[in-house]
């Protein structure tokens, strides 16, 4: 009997076991090889997004580096102009910057940058950003001017940037700019200045340099001496106080906000200068050339030619010998002739009841050849000039701060009278940037037991000690006994009146921003 054949079947089932083994093998590769190439294809997006945004930030870095470059540039422009205006105070009627743009005149003349301007006064930019001046890193600049007014005393700067031929990034700004001015100080004086132990300044204070000239009646030689003033200051300052000569009193803790006591002394070389080249006194690094009052003349032949047109108000009588001006806050000012009844600092003139209105100056200028009177509220910004005296016959306000500006200039002094009557409180309030030309600003106050108060608001330079008071035929300095309160207006920062003094070598910035860059596809 034969023993039966044992069946394949666990060998089939081996088979297939390898088959299934050998299958899921390859698609476990397969798998595995699918997921290596997702990596590399993510790997290869992260790269490519990380290598696109480092190039896209590469090249946003140099476009800001141009972008400030370009600015760079234009302020170059703006730095630039100033240095030819602080040569020449007029260079904008005097010639065409190099790098400004084409100019046409009223009477259809071109100009070209770099030529002379004469003969006109205003003009256009027929083809704008026609000049360009090439700095030495690969950057330029063009310029266009507005020039000042009697209304509006600012230079205006209009600067673009480039990259030299560039048709993009290009930056520009506009800068107004006027001239260190005496208004731009609560009081400047050639003579001594002395303060109370309570007094506080809130304006720069400069005492300057006396100077004194005597001939020799028999040798007929002129000598002449100058002397540096000094300051002394035992107050609390919160601006500079400054001296030709010394600044004295004047404690370290008193000085707030920046405030600094700047003199002739402890002089220091200049770092960017040899070292032989003598010392700078600290005074002529705030201040490059001491205030001369002499060159205030001017501006005021400047207010008196202006003031001589029809939009100007000169006010003149050989037969008059004073003034009284009111002004009104209509923009009106009543003009009236006066009586002398002896000095009119002690006593009161007489002055008529039917007085002439005229018009505030359109243009900022007045001129009155005798000696005035002032009181009243100011509506517009002008600037007076008398070639006498000054005198407050009332307060002297505006009808709005910040808008209304008047400036006073006397050839010879300023007053507060002995026969002011200032109202029950007995204060006296003006309002104006003052100039004691060739005299000072003092208050009268002689042979009564009373004293009245004086707050003047806006800026005082004084040709001589300030502020003398002469009580009982006794003369003191800074109103010793007396309330006086003189306080800067921080309007004149940027509301100058027409036609004041500018001093020499300084220009202050009223304005700086930022303007849309004209591309080339704004351009002609």
């Amino acid at each position: 009997m034969s023993t039966p054949r044992t069946p394949p079947a666990p060998r089939r089932a081996a088979t297939r076991l390898r088959w299934r083994s050998e299958g899921t093998e390859r698609n476990e590769r397969g798998a595995a090889l699918i997921t290596v190439m997702l990596i590399m294809i993510i790997v290869s997006s992260v790269v490519a997004i990380a290598a696109t945004n480092a190039i896209s930030d590469l090249n946003r870095a140099a476009a800001q580096v141009r972008r400030g470059a370009a600015l760079q540039a234009a302020e170059a422009g703006v730095g630039d102009y100033v240095a030819k205006l602080i040569e020449d105070r007029k260079y904008y009627l005097h010639y065409v910057h190099p790098a400004e743009s084409i100019r046409l005149d009223a009477l259809g003349r071109q100009r070209n940058p770099g030529d002379p301007w004469v003969d006109a006064q205003a003009w256009t930019y027929p083809q704008p950003l026609s000049g360009w001046r090439s700095l030495d890193n690969g950057y330029e600049y063009n310029l266009e001017i507005v020039p000042p007014s009697a209304s509006n005393p600012l230079v205006a700067i209009i600067s673009t940037g480039r990259k030299v031929g560039s048709d993009s990034e290009w930056r520009r700004v506009e800068v107004k700019v006027r001239p260190s001015s005496v208004a731009d100080f609560l009081l400047i004086s050639n003579g001594g200045v002395n303060y109370r132990s309570d007094a506080i300044t809130r304006g720069k204070v400069y005492a300057g340099v006396r100077v004194d000239v005597t001939v020799d009646p028999a040798t007929n030689v002129t000598t002449v001496i100058t002397t540096p003033q000094n300051v002394d200051h035992p107050g609390n300052a919160f601006a500079d106080v400054l001296a030709e000569g010394q600044v004295t009193s004047m404690a370290t803790d008193r000085l707030h906000d920046g405030a600094r006591a700047v003199d002739s002394d402890s002089a220091l070389p200049d770092p960017g200068l040899p070292a032989e080249v003598p010392p700078v006194p600290p005074i002529r690094r705030e201040i490059p050339t001491a205030v001369n009052f002499n060159l205030f003349t001017d501006s005021m032949v400047d207010v008196q030619q202006a003031a001589s047109t029809a939009s100007g108000v000169r006010i003149d009588d050989p037969t008059v010998a004073l003034w009284e001006l009111t002004f009104r806050n209509d923009a009106t000012i009543a003009v009236t002739r006066c009586t002398l009844n002896g000095d009119p600092v002690e006593f009161a003139p007489t002055c008529g009841l039917s007085p002439e209105v005229r018009a505030m100056p359109t243009n900022g200028a007045m001129y009155v050849a005798q000696s005035a009177i002032v009181r009243g509220v100011i509506d517009g910004q002008a600037t007076m000039v008398a070639n006498g005296d000054i005198i407050f016959g009332a307060d002297l306000t505006y009808e709005q701060r910040g808008n209304d500006v008047i400036g006073l200039i006397a050839r010879n002094g300023l007053r507060n009278p002995f026969w002011l009557d200032a109202g029950p409180d007995e204060m006296l309030t003006v309002h104006a940037a003052i100039i004691a030309q060739q005299d000072r600003y003092r208050s009268w106050d002689s042979l009564r037991p009373r004293s009245i108060r004086l707050h003047h608001i806006g800026s005082t330079a004084t040709n001589r000690t300030p502020y003398q008071v002469r009580t009982s035929g006794v003369t003191t300095v800074g109103g010793i006994g007396l309330t006086r309160t003189y306080e800067y207006d921080q309007n004149l920062q940027f509301l100058q009146p027409p036609y004041y003094p500018a001093l020499e070598d300084g220009y202050s910035t009223v304005s700086f921003r930022e303007l849309p860059a004209p591309y080339p596809a704004a351009a002609p």
